[in-house]
């Protein structure tokens, strides 16, 4: 059985969730050793099939090590209040998931992996509060799903 691709697990949640509460990221590891960031929500995610089919190209054929993605779910109908430099705002809460994409194989993160990931300072490694409003979903859970159809 073939592992997920990029566009197998975007469209899942295009499925699941409808364009518009998604927004996802890309990190592409070129292996040259250049990053690059892709981010696609309601304004551009018509151009996001397209991208992922040419970067699981790219990842197919050697010239990309591997693709990272991180999906957030917003919920419009449960929010929190912030205080912004405005004042008091009202944000969505949102759930997310991270995977990874290599040559050989897809990793969906558990729940643990992922929380860990996102409440990690990138800086100084040091583990940071998990926000108001936010939830982890399992990627593992939705490589899983998407295997077993």
């Amino acid at each position: 059985m073939t592992s997920p691709t990029p566009n197998s697990v975007a469209d899942f949640f295009l499925e699941v969730y409808g364009a518009d509460r998604l927004y996802i990221t890309c990190l592409v590891a070129f292996v040259d050793g250049d990053d690059q960031i892709s981010t696609f929500g309601s304004d551009n995610i018509e151009h996001m099939p397209p991208w992922l089919r040419m970067m699981t190209a790219k990842l197919k054929s050697g010239s990309v090590a591997s693709v990272s993605m991180v999906v957030r779910v917003f919920d419009f109908d449960n929010t929190i209040e912030v205080i912004g430099a405005r004042g008091r705002v009202a944000i969505p809460c949102k759930e997310i998931y991270m995977f990874r994409f290599d040559p050989q194989e897809t990793i969906g993160f558990n729940v643990a992996e992922t929380t860990m990931m996102h409440c990690t300072d990138a800086d100084t490694g040091e583990l940071m509060p998990v926000e108001a409003g936010v939830r982890f979903g399992s990627g593992a859970n939705v490589i899983a799903e998407i295997s077993a159809k």
